[in-house]
């Protein structure tokens, strides 16, 4: 078989978007009728929240493949025709919603990747709902929903893991690594209140390089 083979797009654009974790869709494995997760959820066409952590734009085929991640994992986002724009535009790190439809992979063990009907921007609240969809249809029963932690709560986790990494300083995509570390659904908008936070308490210090702005750790803790 050469390429991705798609199913019919009119028919699969019957089925409703069923919510699927990121690395849940990338490990599903295709059936003489859709796809099943890992989990046993039997889907046409999938809805991933996430963030938008990888892109790769062929601006002469018009044409982008993007990376979405959750704190399950990441599946590949293929962007065409409508879905290029926004593919090729948004911000990385921002949290977005995918609809697309399933794509089987040409090679046995390779991960499903998606085509994208739609893709959007959305929230962390978003994901929290989705997610709570997927568990019921997953399992039938309601799961316990962590509280997101508050700001202060996350500033104190994300101070303690940069004094453990005990590097001398931080570019923007190493501290937005670090925050997702321990807050692993944090958009951007809530990554960079952090770090604005974090310099007005005095634990980060802002510096502009040759090589671009990065940011060292304040060992004095007195702002926490």
């Amino acid at each position: 078989m050469n390429g991705w083979l798609n199913m019919s797009e009119e028919l699969s654009r019957r089925y409703p978007a069923v919510r699927v974790p990121a690395g849940e869709l990338a490990h599903s494995e295709p059936t003489e009728d859709g796809f099943v997760t890992p989990r046993g959820v039997r889907f046409h066409r999938a809805l991933v929240v996430g963030v938008l952590s990888g892109r790769y734009v062929d601006e002469e085929r018009e044409f982008a493949v993007i990376t979405v991640t959750d704190d399950t994992g990441s599946v590949d986002v293929f962007a065409f025709d409508e879905c290029y724009e926004p593919a090729r535009t948004l911000d990385k790190w921002r949290q977005i919603k995918v609809i697309g439809r399933p794509m089987e992979p040409r090679e046995e063990g390779r991960p499903v990747a998606l085509r994208a009907e739609v893709i959007r921007l959305t929230s962390y609240s978003e994901e929290l709902f989705r997610r709570l969809e997927y568990e019921l249809m997953a399992g039938g029963e309601v799961p316990t929903v962590e509280k997101p932690p508050t700001l202060d709560e996350a500033i104190e986790m994300v101070y303690k893991e940069l004094l453990e990494r005990e590097e001398e300083t931080f570019s923007r995509e190493e501290l937005y690594e670090v925050i997702r570390s321990v807050v692993p659904l944090a958009d951007e908008e809530f990554c960079e209140k952090i770090i604005k936070e974090m310099e007005e308490r005095e634990l980060l210090y802002p510096m502009d390089l040759p090589g671009g702005k990065r940011w060292s750790v304040i060992e004095t803790g007195w702002g926490l």
